[in-house]
């Protein structure tokens, strides 16, 4: 997200968003670990969905060009919590261009 935030910068605006921790929607289903309803933080698919339509809507983006990140609770966490995502040579090593995706294609 911090490379194409860089890469689109001036054309669009780029947010990390975090739909919560949903249960339902088996994403987890290969792992040694079972997600439930009751667990901390749990939301419904349908609450998951709103964080993420809350992203897309938002208008209200923090001053911090590097601060991007919007958790499930409607907050924009700090750097400090993703600092080590900040570094902008792995960003790139790990974030293939277009024309690499479209060449490995």
């Amino acid at each position: 997200a911090h490379y194409w935030r860089r890469q689109l910068k001036g054309s669009c605006e780029v947010v990390a968003v975090s739909p919560g921790l949903i249960p339902g929607t088996g994403l987890g289903r290969h792992i040694d670990m079972t997600f439930t309803r009751d667990m901390p933080d749990a939301k419904t698919v349908p609450e998951g969905a709103q964080n993420i339509l809350r992203a897309v809507e938002i208008t209200d983006f923090p001053e911090d060009p590097e601060q991007i990140f919007l958790t499930s609770w409607g907050e924009w966490w700090g750097k400090d919590v993703y600092g080590l995502s900040l570094d902008q040579a792995l960003q790139d090593k790990w974030s293939p261009s277009k024309e690499e995706v479209e060449q490995e294609d």
